[in-house]
């Protein structure tokens, strides 16, 4: 709109509303963008804030960098650089872990396994073998990363110590005299296998059962002549009864 002054000259004068809507205009403006803008740090906080951790008591915590080995973290509230920058990994190093060879243990039942327990002694006898191993997690970064497959390593491991020293003994002493000292020595033998594999373990007790298996004889030879007297009728020897 314009107003004709004296003179007959005119000059433009700003309609009050079109003011209005301009200054609504850039106020709305400027509050779309800090709106956006505290949006923006909220999720950057939200973001950073992810980094915390807590590593509980007997946990050890494990911090990648892009893949790569950062840091191991003791027990207490932590923090790393939020993924995808480095992750993290919490591992209980005081649970007393448990695997089983020969048998399985399901709902309260024992499911026999015969190609693991089944196991030929010194004196070429047969006997079923069931062994447990309890262990725990003595290095976290290889108990992780460094074994394929870490539960069947322990277990292939295990069986082949019990084997190894089942078949260097006798059945009687396997299950009798000799049971200490060959859980002694599936132990030592098996700590070797789990440091050689790099699985990061470390067995802390071995506990076994064995048994003849059913429907085999055992072989036993011995060397000890069996008793004999002459008969003093006719001369012959003969092996008294219950020899």
């Amino acid at each position: 709109m314009a107003r004709q002054p004296r003179g007959g000259e005119s000059f433009p004068v700003p309609d009050f509303r079109e003011g209005v809507d301009e200054l609504h205009n850039i106020l709305r403006r400027l509050g779309r963008g800090r709106a956006g803008a505290i949006v923006l740090a909220v999720v950057l906080l939200l973001w950073l804030a992810s980094g915390l951790y807590i590593v509980g008591p007997g946990e050890r915590g494990v911090v990648l960098h892009f893949g790569m080995l950062w840091s191991q973290t003791e027990p207490g509230l932590r923090y790393r650089l939020p993924s995808p920058i480095q992750t993290r990994h919490v591992v209980d190093v005081a649970r007393v872990r448990r695997a089983e060879i020969g048998f399985r243990a399901s709902e309260g039942r024992t499911l026999p396994v015969p190609e693991e327990a089944l196991m030929l002694t010194g004196d070429e006898n047969i006997v079923d073998v069931q062994l447990f191993v309890q262990y725990l997690v003595q290095d976290p970064v290889k108990f992780l990363f460094r074994a394929n497959e870490p539960e069947g390593a322990l277990r292939a491991s295990a069986e082949v110590a019990l084997r190894s020293v089942v078949g260097q003994n006798t059945i009687d002493y396997t299950m009798t005299d000799g049971r200490v000292e060959v859980q002694g020595r599936v132990k030592t033998q098996l700590q070797g296998l789990l440091d050689a594999y790099e699985t990061g373990r470390r067995p802390r007790a071995t506990a076994r059962t064995s048994f003849p298996r059913r429907g085999a004889r055992p072989h036993r030879c011995s060397s000890r002549p069996r008793p004999t007297r002459r008969n003093a009728r006719s001369g012959r020897r003969e092996t008294p009864r219950g020899s």
